[in-house]
């Protein structure tokens, strides 16, 4: 199964996150910015969801 590795990094004012997995780690999925409040939250768990079942990664 295939891996996903996450890094956020958390402001005041923003969620910036990166996302490899255990295939193409070297090659970041997802590189992008989000607001960090209520919205952006809800926007970084989705991104992560789809990835998580579009690569049948592990628990």
């Amino acid at each position: 199964m295939n891996k996903l590795f996450i890094g956020i990094d958390v402001s005041s004012k923003d969620l910036q996150i990166a996302i490899t997995d255990s295939k193409k780690h070297q090659t970041p999925l997802v590189n992008a910015a989000f607001s960090n409040d209520l919205v952006g939250e809800s926007e970084v768990k989705e991104v992560i969801l789809d990835l998580a079942q579009k690569n049948h990664t592990t628990k």
